[in-house]
Order: structure tokens, then sequence, then C-alpha cells
């Protein structure tokens, strides 16, 4: 149902509206498009205060009853496919493991993990310095594309079905994407369009991190050209497309003949290999 606020539906004709849609079990969420974003069935029916329990419960039951305000939630496994550390060290400290599936709190919701970033961030956890080291044991991983596959009583901006970029920088602790499942405050993720590419959409914090080297890091320093060391890896070749989006020429270093074409191809002035060729030849 969707309300606009506009006068030609009151209040009083739209509560009995949405209620006896409600009960015939009729649509996964409600949207409510006056600044008061989806509201799950479940969480609009207990909220109507002048409705008697009984009421309530009778709404809730029958056809209605699949409609949960962690939606769809009794569908999802108990269970999910992990990769978790208990120590730090190499790669066999890595555990591919067996866990319950999170359950969202009344102000999270649940995301089901379509793409997962492996970046350096999760290799300086598994050796143990990195800067922002979780307890141990715990599931590493920064960034995670997905849809949101439930939400809690409490989310009142977001819907089941949405696809939604997480960054672990935005979470009480830089960790727990390396799992089929996360559960995340609904304030801590970035809704993506529909239709967009969500293996591409697990790299935004490569053109995040790439943003700000090139902008608010230079601190208003006027320049031409930018020399993008490791850049055919996943910040470098972000710095390699944002720079030469704005015009910059751009000097890509890398340690490969396949990544030099790589860098090239992506916009590139210039790709060499450092191992064989001095970077003082292409820059001075």
């Amino acid at each position: 149902i969707e309300y606009d606020n506009i006068g030609y539906v009151d209040d009083g004709e739209l509560i009995p509206l949405i209620l006896q849609v409600i009960a015939a079990g009729r649509g996964d969420q409600l949207l409510l498009s006056h600044d008061m974003g989806w509201y799950d069935p479940r969480g609009f029916v207990e909220g109507c205060a002048f409705l008697p329990e009984a009421d309530k419960a009778k709404i809730l039951g029958g056809n209605a009853a699949k409609l949960l305000s962690s939606d769809r939630a009794d569908s999802l496994p108990d269970r999910m496919k992990a990769i978790r550390i208990a120590r730090t060290g190499g790669p066999d400290v890595l555990e591919y493991v067996d866990v319950p599936t999170p359950v969202a709190a009344p102000d999270q919701v649940l995301v089901r993990a379509h793409a997962i970033g492996v970046n350096m961030p999760e290799v300086l956890l598994r050796r143990g310095t990195y800067p922002w080291m979780p307890p141990l044991p715990t599931i590493p991983g920064i960034e995670m594309s997905g849809v949101i596959a439930a939400t809690g009583a409490d989310v009142r901006t977001l819907r089941v079905g949405q696809p939604v970029f997480v960054s672990a920088r935005e979470l009480p602790e830089r960790a727990g994407c390396y799992a089929e499942y996360i559960a995340v405050p609904e304030r801590a993720v970035y809704v993506l369009p529909e239709g967009v590419d969500l293996d591409a959409a697990a790299a935004l914090s490569n053109y995040q991190v790439a943003y700000h080297l090139l902008g608010s890091a230079t601190r208003g320093f006027a320049y031409e050209s930018v020399l993008v060391p490791a850049a055919a890896g996943g910040v470098g070749s972000a710095i390699v497309q944002l720079a030469r989006a704005d015009g910059k020429r751009v000097i890509a270093v890398v340690r490969s003949k396949e990544k030099a074409e790589f860098a090239l191809g992506l916009g590139a002035a210039v790709a060499f290999n450092d191992r064989e060729d001095g970077i003082p030849r292409h820059v001075v």
C-alpha cells in the first residue's frame, strides 16, 4: 500500500484498509511513503494501540501468520557456513566452520551474502597485526554485498529483498563478513540501486579509500598526474579509474605484463613493471 499523504486518504480510512490487507496475508511489507519508510506487517499491527490484543491476534493469525516482524525468518537456515580464526598465524589458522545463523535484533537487519571482499586487512587480522583487531575467536571480513534476508521489529527504513553493501568500518568490530549471513544495525548498511552488479558492489570500499586519497588527503593541493603503486590491486585500480575520470594523467606501477595491460585498460597513460624498469625514468 502506498500512502502519499496528500489528503485524499485520511488515517481513519487508511488504517482499517491496511489491517484488512494484513489479515488477508497480502504483501510482505508495507510502504508508508510520507517519510515513514518501510514497516513490517506485525510491527504495524502491534503498534495500533487502539486495538485489543485479541483483535491483534486475529488479524495476525491464519493467512497472515507468515508475515513476521523479522520478515521471512521462518525460511532462514538455523546454521550457516563461515570462516573463523581462533588464533593468529598463517593461512592454516582459517577454519571453515558451521555456526548458528545470527538473528536480527530489533534494530538490525540480517544480510544474506552475495559477494565478499578479500583484502589486505583480513591478512593483517589473520597475522595479528591489524590496528583494529577484534577479540578472538572471530569471523574476519570487512566488506560484503548481498540482500536483506530479515528485518528486526524496530526497523523502519529497510525491507527484505533490498540489495545492500555492508562495510565493517561501520560496525563496532571490523570483522564478520566472511559468512553466509551477517546481522548489522539498520543505520550501518548502504542501500544499493535495484539491479546493481552485486559482484562489483563488494569492492565499493576500495573506491571510498581511493576517493579520500585523491581528494581529502591532498588538502586542496592542485596536481595533474598521479603515480599509483600496485595499480592492479583493489585500491590501486580504483585510484586509476577515479583519477582518470577527473582528468589526471595516471602512471601505473605493477609487477607483471598482464597487470600492466589491465591498468592501461582502466585508463592509465603509462604502466610499467618497477622490477624491470626504474620508476624515475617514467616520472622525472
